[in-house]
């Protein structure tokens, strides 16, 4: 294990005035990555910086089902390790359909409100699901309602 002794610090004097090596701050590093079982940080000198590396430990590498270099593993599962959660989602249409078959005589306005969109997001889908003839509007102007049209009801 690479450990820093008295002067250790002095090629990289000029990073923060030497506070950097003062407050051991890489040797609690080190110590942190040999508690959690991880490999050493790589640590390389670049001019008046010193760059610090995390390798990636054995462990994570064989549960993505790769090694160091990048390449796969034989064998290797190449599982996620955490589940990621999967939403179906439902398309706007989908939902304005299913909203004004319980509500028909429901404004746009109130239809992007219950279905969680803004109006400026119903409308085209409104228009489309019209110019599809999946919908009409019948009545007058004020005092109308919107008609689901079934498929295959193409009365």
């Amino acid at each position: 294990m690479f450990r820093f002794r008295k002067g250790d610090g002095a090629q990289w004097s000029g990073i923060a005035g030497g506070e950097f090596f003062k407050r051991r701050g890489i040797q609690r590093i080190f110590d942190a990555c040999a508690a959690a079982d991880t490999p050493e940080p790589n640590l390389t000198p670049q001019g008046s910086e010193l760059r610090l590396g995390f390798p990636f430990s054995k462990g994570y590498l064989s549960a993505v089902g790769t090694d160091a270099t990048g390449d796969s593993i034989p064998g290797a599962t190449g599982k996620t390790l955490v589940k990621t959660p999967v939403k179906t989602r439902v398309k706007t249409p989908v939902k304005i359909l299913e909203h004004l078959r319980d509500h028909p005589d429901a404004r746009l306005e109130e239809v992007a409100t219950a279905i969680g969109k803004s109006k400026s997001d119903v409308e085209p889908a409104a228009a489309k699901l019209r110019d599809e003839n999946r919908l009409r509007y019948v009545g007058p102007a004020k005092g109308g309602h919107r008609e689901v049209i079934e498929m295959g009801d193409n009365g």
